[in-house]
């Protein structure tokens, strides 16, 4: 008689530890501003109770609060070769289109309260009545070197700048704030871009064509090939180019930030990519507003 076949043994894993609440908790609190920490903008604005705890309403703005700082202090430790990091001297710092300037008070209280490094920031919208609110808080915080003006990104005039930041700018408004940046000679750009509509009605590409004869997606598409542009436009000029996310789909579609550092680039990595940027744009016919650069 034959044997009988054998059963089948399965590799079970040990059983998943549980995280407790606790546990949770903690991990969660590991932020560079924390849950508990009574941070005085974040208080005013809503985001926490007078005890420093996060309102759970607004846990999504803490979180990329957070995040932001996380991409803006791996840009300083990236750039401390060039950007100088001392008591002596005040940090530039420009934020466009800043709005309500949750993340422009951000960058204040992590230069000087966590580093205590002076600074001097300008944040910038067309919103008269927002920059009236934005500088009222400021003021009350205490939070000197921090003010607020109306302004447009195409047209502000500054005699220079050490870091630019620019969060939702639409469209080309985007390539005006890096243009502005890279004019400043400015060691540090965070750029969130919003809307690239400029290249939608340019592209055409035989090959792709058949694709993006679909509306969804060539704005995917027109999306992905404008940063890609606006990147291997700022190496062209010697800056290191990273694109991170920067706050979950959930929270908004435009989640990807523009992180650039400027560099000591050789002359053949700058060319490299001025030539790559010049084959990109030739193969879809397109001429971004980057090219003024």
């Amino acid at each position: 008689m034959a044997n009988k076949p054998e059963k089948a043994k399965f590799i079970t894993s040990p059983p998943t530890k549980k995280l407790s609440c606790n546990a949770e908790h903690n991990k969660r609190k590991n932020h560079i501003i924390s849950d508990g920490e009574i941070c005085d903008f974040l208080v005013y604005l809503g985001v926490m109770s007078k005890d420093g705890k996060v309102l759970q309403a607004h846990y999504s703005k803490f979180k990329q609060i957070n995040r932001f700082l996380e991409i803006l202090q791996d840009a300083v430790k990236e750039s401390k070769d060039l950007l100088d990091i001392s008591k002596d001297k005040k940090i530039k710092i420009i934020d466009f289109g800043c709005g309500k300037a949750y993340l422009t008070f951000a960058i204040y209280y992590f230069f000087v309260k966590k580093l205590g490094m002076p600074v001097e920031i300008i944040g910038i919208d067309l919103k008269e009545d927002v920059i009236n609110f934005c500088n009222d808080v400021s003021k009350n915080l205490g939070y000197d070197g921090l003010q607020f003006k109306v302004g447009d990104i195409a047209t502000f005039e500054n005699d220079g700048c050490d870091i630019v930041v620019s969060l939702h700018a639409c469209d080309t408004a985007t390539d005006y704030g890096l243009m502005n940046a890279v004019k400043w000679k400015s060691k540090i750009i965070l750029s969130v871009p919003c809307c690239q509509h400029e290249l939608f009605n340019q592209i055409d590409n035989d090959l792709l064509n058949p694709i993006l004869k679909h509306g969804i997606n060539k704005d995917k598409f027109t999306e992905l090939l404008t940063n890609g542009l606006r990147a291997l436009k700022l190496e062209s000029v010697g800056y290191k180019v990273n694109m991170n996310e920067f706050t979950s789909l959930e929270h908004t579609a435009k989640n990807v930030v523009i992180k650039a550092v400027k560099t000591n680039k050789s002359e053949k990595a700058k060319n490299k990519a001025l030539s790559e940027y010049n084959k990109l744009k030739n193969e879809f016919k397109v001429e971004p507003t980057i090219d003024k650069l």
